[in-house]
């Protein structure tokens, strides 16, 4: 951990930063606080036997995918997005 994660700005956005390598997957989300970037949340996890197998697209894809699904009761507040993010993550 590189920074201790700060409680939610609702007014602001989120940015999400995600990575895969051949053992797992990882996910930052953070918001914007003048100049710097501040950790919201921390996230990872392994992969599965078949993931590992996954090229790097695929791989970079799935990580996307599961960090939005992760972060998901972030983005559950009025304002904090537009109307898109819960139906996107509900339909992956």
């Amino acid at each position: 951990m590189c920074a201790r994660p700060r409680h939610r700005h609702n007014h602001r956005q989120f940015i999400v930063d995600v990575d895969a390598s051949r053992d797992g997957l990882g996910a930052v989300l953070s918001q914007r606080e003048g100049k710097a970037e501040r950790v919201v949340a921390y996230a990872s996890r392994t992969l599965t036997k078949s993931q590992r197998r996954y090229c790097a697209t695929r791989s970079e894809i799935l990580s996307l995918v599961w960090a939005l699904r992760e972060f998901r009761p972030y983005s559950v507040v009025p304002g904090a997005q537009g109307p898109w993010l819960p139906a996107l993550v509900d339909d992956l």
